[in-house]
């Protein structure tokens, strides 16, 4: 009974044209983001390969231990709204790069 009875309402309310002008409205608006996004998401992966092709230069280009600085580079191409203010990169100067060799040489040859 209770199945009869959901039945008829849905199909009721399926058959209206508020229904269907709701549902095309929410197509509409899907589409429009996905290309809206897809845009974005191109611009944020150029800004990426641009970023990562200047680190590689500038160690390559580094003559001394000193003027090395590493970057990790990260894409955020995932959500655009909780990156906005973020950059890209995370710098790493060498003073830390040394430190860390060091704690790590030290870790692993304690036994």
């Amino acid at each position: 009974m209770f199945l009869i009875l959901f039945r008829r309402e849905l199909l009721a309310n399926l058959m209206t044209l508020r229904f269907f002008v709701a549902v095309v409205t929410c197509l509409l608006l899907v589409f429009a983001s996905t290309i809206v996004l897809l845009q974005d998401y191109k611009h944020r992966l150029d800004v990426y390969n641009t970023a990562v092709k200047t680190h590689r230069e500038n160690v390559t280009d580094a003559k001394t231990y000193s003027q090395l600085r590493l970057y990790v580079d990260t894409p955020r191409i995932r959500s655009a709204s909780l990156t906005k203010g973020l950059t890209n990169d995370l710098a790493i100067p060498s003073m830390f790069i040394t430190n860390l060799c060091l704690l790590y040489w030290t870790l692993n040859n304690m036994a």
